[in-house]
């Protein structure tokens, strides 16, 4: 079982079946979809699915606040192409419902996940590649110490190029910069 992680004001578990349907709420909207790099889920039999998968893939889990309301999902995970592209060990990905966007719920997600990271799990680099220029994601790497890397061009699954922006943080940094606090 993978450990749940608390902060401040959230509670970072393994995904339940039972949040499928909150899945399917977000992950069926295109624009949600496209900044997470995954295909728009069209039922929730599709949330379901991807339950199942993140079941088995340790890393991924869904935000919620401390009474159990499920607000985003963010993921920390080994070896992707794209951390590898990155040249890093893992890849950081998150996404916050927009109702609770801007009060910093993504950064406080992500900093509880790479505490994990780099504490727990032994990381000595984590990449964050953002989809798009997207601002909220990149605005939240930027504050949480990720330095950029470069951009590649990339095809969405609708065939759309975009630019995949990668940023990566070293353990010696975020080291560092809690020192400083």
């Amino acid at each position: 079982m993978e450990k749940t992680i608390e902060t401040k004001r959230l509670v970072l578990r393994p995904w339940r079946e039972e949040d499928a349907a909150f899945m399917y709420q977000w992950l069926s909207r295109d624009d949600i979809a496209k900044a997470c790099g995954v295909l728009p889920h069209s039922s929730v039999g599709d949330s379901i699915a991807a339950i199942r998968h993140a079941e088995h893939t340790p890393g991924y889990r869904v935000v919620t606040l401390h009474d159990g309301c499920p607000v985003g999902a963010v993921a920390l995970v080994e070896n992707t192409e794209r951390a590898r592209t990155a040249g890093t060990q893992a890849e950081i990905v998150f996404w916050i419902a927009a109702p609770y966007r801007g009060d910093g719920m993504a950064s406080e997600a992500c900093e509880a996940m790479l505490k994990h990271g780099f504490e727990d799990m032994g990381f000595d680099s984590v990449s964050c590649n953002i989809v798009g220029m997207n601002d909220h994601p990149m605005k939240t790497a930027v504050r949480l110490g990720f330095e950029y890397e470069f951009v590649e061009r990339t095809r969405l699954y609708d065939g759309e190029i975009t630019s995949l922006v990668y940023t990566v943080m070293l353990k010696e940094s975020w080291t560092y910069r809690h020192r400083q606090r």
